[in-house]
């Protein structure tokens, strides 16, 4: 189907006479060849008033040669669950999985990774030739050195040139020279780079995402900026565009447009499409853009397939809405009840007839297709995926079976993938690997058998009058529950993943479903007999515990004095009645002896396990190849790093970027920047502040601290600025100063209304509250209030959610004592 010429073509434009040349042999990178990251000597920055102590210890650092810029870029081989290729590179803080770059460039794929950006193309022929034939050929691709932190870029439909988004929030349109540079040689390149801008043209936005795209005609090319309030538009016809870069127009100043609390912005081939609490809003597109048909939905995500008619879903955690849009009007709609996902995605199979889909719906690592055609809708095909997605399409094979799958992780690599019928597999048979030293072990564990792993817990229903659902009570004393507000579990939406109760007996940790009881009991269910767990049997008791940013490995302190990192397993399938838990038997880990404190993870390129221990933090880092082939060649416990603070560590978060580590210490706040993304290189720790007591929790989602001082709330808000010495570095800002009556034992501010609410938890109470946050008068103003038979621990809950993971508006999570609770309340949108 169409697409602007240029912008399908730009980069090859942007090297052109290299990129339709022969195909390199020798240099060809393969999944089963794929090279190990460039590494070299950590250095420890001088600047800060943190100390660090570090040994000398292999880290990533920017490369310098183009010989390593290439070896940033790997071809990996999937075998577990899926057949196919997972492409990526190394250290890469921002890659192009956002809805709208998929929509307009489905096939291509770019990363940025310590100042250069990688542009790849049409990535799924990589991923069928290498299931046709085994290899990967033909591999070139630009690299461009950009001279700001990149937030965001695209094409620009001209050649040699992007725009792109700085950290500030300004918007760039770059130039670059063409005197490149070629790697292996001019003659068989595979790496075209990029460096000497010629022209840079900006904007000052304060914009937070910005998208590039075509409409359906190819007579304009837009640049669509955005931030929580306002969509800024730039549209030009490929004549102007010329002009504006040559120097002979004046620069335009975009089209500005006001929403509240805008979730999304997607650049279509029949309309700009914005979500807010307005609801779907089409612009239409042209010389001069306007606001054209609005669709009244709530919801916090959008997916789009481009058409001649395109087809845009909103999804709200239970219902999926389908609008098709002409000319910039909205032609049809439709509503379909898909409860329980985290995400859903439409797919076009074929663009002749825009209302025939493939969607996909995801939860964790879970996929369930179904296909719509007419006013049927079918479930095609489920499986589980090696990844967690960020972006994904799935199709029907129809000529092998099984499913199609092009998919962006949240490890920030591309997927494309082959699954066979329920879920088959070419994986082989799985070997135990050894490791060797005196700091690891590899045992077999022995699990409590048949019906014992659920005596470790009990489901049950209760009512308190405005809040009533379900609540699982452990029976005994648990080691551990995932209370504390650095814990980032499987699925992370929530404060402490509290949408599912993790918590451990014995060696054994368990992972309950605290959304699908939620829905079950609403649904009528009973919850009692019919539900869904996950057991992780562990080689120790578990005292604090990380999971899952490579896969199911899990990293945990044990009471034993030791930090484990348990990799390999065995799963089987226990059931009782209705209910079943899928368990994963480890069978191998290594340890350190450490008596840790508290553990978190971190994927920054690489994969950072991280513990910590009165005023020391240990950062235990491993390649994605070192992970990846774990279960035939086993893993050696590689050294720490090792940090030393101005205090004791009462917590570590991971920043909303995956970028780095905020860090409480004593009274103040550090940053470890574990990427590289700032001035002062990878590893360097920053201080943010040095006198800010109190209580907090930590909202992962928008990256901000909540801080109880002398009964008042503030928040701090993760940003960036450059230094004397024009470096940029991170900084926080200070936000609120406002109270709430009682004795406030536990509290979290809620991301996905957009409209911050904070809950609030006091003795035999829960309050929910309207946050004004980033306004000069800031504010809390009680929503509701509810008296519960018990003073919570850990608490996350919303009122008016536009929530893409659950189905109810009015709910609470938390937990309490030894009971973990799963709570309606009376306005859930299912009541009478």
């Amino acid at each position: 189907m169409k697409k602007l010429l240029v912008l399908a073509l730009v980069l090859v434009v942007l090297i052109s006479g290299c990129m339709g040349g022969s195909n390199p042999s020798e240099k060809t990178q393969s999944p089963t060849m794929s090279e190990s990251p460039t590494e070299e000597s950590g250095n420890t920055a001088e600047t800060g008033t943190a100390t660090s102590e570090e040994p000398s210890h292999e880290g990533t650092s920017s490369p310098e040669t183009l010989e390593e810029i290439a070896s940033m870029l790997h071809f990996d081989e999937v075998t577990n669950g899926a057949r196919g290729l997972k492409i990526w590179v190394q250290g890469a803080t921002w890659v192009s999985d956002s809805g709208s770059f998929k929509a307009q460039f489905q096939t291509d794929g770019w990363f940025y990774s310590n100042g250069l950006l990688y542009a790849l193309y049409e990535l799924p022929t990589y991923g069928e030739d290498y299931l046709e034939s085994g290899k990967i050929e033909g591999v070139e691709y630009p690299v461009l050195r950009i001279p700001f932190q990149l937030r965001d870029a695209s094409y620009s439909g001209l050649p040699r040139t992007i725009v792109a988004l700085d950290d500030g929030g300004t918007l760039h349109l770059l130039r670059y020279s063409s005197d490149y540079e070629y790697w292996p040689s001019e003659d068989e390149p595979q790496v075209t780079y990029l460096t000497e801008i010629e022209k840079d043209i900006t904007w000052s936005l304060n914009a937070k995402r910005l998208f590039s795209g075509a409409d359906y005609s190819e007579e304009h090319v837009y640049y669509v900026a955005w931030n929580n309030e306002k969509v800024y538009i730039l549209a030009f016809t490929v004549e102007s565009l010329n002009n504006l870069i040559e120097g002979n127009d004046e620069k335009p100043q975009p089209k500005e447009f006001s929403f509240s609390n805008i979730r999304d912005v997607i650049i279509g081939w029949n309309g700009i499409y914005v979500l807010s609490d307005e609801g779907l809003t089409v612009i239409k597109m042209g010389d001069s853009p306007e606001v054209g048909d609005t669709y009244p939905v709530k919801g916090d995500m959008m997916s789009a397939q481009l058409s001649e008619k395109d087809a845009v879903a909103v999804y709200d955690g239970s219902t999926l809405h389908i609008v098709w849009v002409r000319d910039g009007k909205i032609t049809s709609s439709k509503t379909l009840e898909l409860p329980g996902y985290e995400r859903v995605f439409i797919h076009m199979p074929d663009l002749d007839y825009p209302e025939e889909l493939e969607i996909s719906g995801i939860g964790g690592k879970s996929l369930d297709l179904y296909t719509l055609s007419g006013e049927k809708l079918d479930k095609a095909f489920s499986a589980e995926l090696p990844m967690e997605p960020t972006w994904l399409v799935a199709t029907i094979d129809d000529e092998n079976g099984g499913i199609k799958v092009s998919s962006w992780g949240t490890d920030k690599a591309f997927y494309y993938l082959w699954i066979g019928e329920e879920g088959e597999s070419t994986e082989g048979t799985q070997t135990e690997s050894e490791t060797g030293g005196e700091t690891s072990t590899e045992t077999e564990t022995q699990a409590p058998q048949g019906g014992d792993l659920f005596s470790a817990f009990t489901v049950k229903t209760v009512d308190f009058g405005g809040l009533r659902g379900v609540a699982v009570e452990v029976n005994g004393e648990p080691t551990f529950r995932n209370v504390e507000p650095w814990f980032i579990g499987k699925t992370t939406y929530e404060l402490s993943d509290l949408s599912w109760g993790y918590f451990a007996v014995g060696n054994v940790l368990y992972r309950v479903d605290g959304g699908g009881l939620k829905n079950k009991y609403m649904d009528g269910e009973d919850v009692t007999r019919s539900y869904y767990g996950e057991a992780y049997v562990l080689p120790a008791k578990v005292k604090d515990v990380a999971m899952g940013i490579y896969g199911n490995e899990v990293f945990f302190a044990s009471p034993d004095g030791k930090l484990y990192l348990a990799y390999d397993y065995e799963i089987e399938d226990e059931e009782e009645g209705d209910a079943s838990l899928r368990v994963l038997n480890y069978t191998s880990w290594v340890s350190w002896d450490i008596a840790a404190d508290g553990v978190t993870d971190i994927a920054s390129g690489d994969y950072s396990y991280v513990a910590w221990k009165g005023d020391k933090l240990y950062v235990f880092t491993y390649s994605d190849d070192d992970l990846y082939y774990a279960d035939d060649e086993g893993l050696n416990p590689v050294q720490p790093r090792t940090f030393t603070l101005p205090g004791k560590i009462t917590g570590v978060f991971r920043d909303s970027y995956g970028d780095g580590l905020i860090i409480r210490a004593g009274d103040g706040f550090y940053y470890l920047d574990t990427s590289g993304g700032y001035g002062y290189g990878q590893w360097h720790l920053y201080t943010l502040s040095e006198n800010l007591p109190g209580e907090i929790s930590y909202n992962y989602h928008e990256g901000i601290v909540t801080l109880l001082r002398d009964g008042k709330f503030y928040w701090l808000d993760l940003g960036s600025k450059y230094d004397d010495n024009d470096e940029l570095v991170p900084y926080i800002d200070i936000h609120g100063g406002v109270g709430v009556d009682g004795n406030v034992q536990a509290f979290s501010l809620m991301y996905n209304t957009y409209d911050y609410q904070l809950v609030v938890a006091l003795p035999g109470e829960l309050r929910i509250y309207n946050a004004t946050i980033f306004w000069d008068e800031p504010e809390l103003v009680l929503d509701q209030a509810f008296e519960v038979p018990f003073t919570a621990d850990a608490v996350y809950g919303e009122d008016y959610c536009y929530c893409h993971i659950n189905r109810y508006d009015n709910y609470f999570y938390l937990w309490a004592g030894n009971t973990y609770y799963a709570l309606i309340g009376p306005n859930n949108g299912r009541l009478d």
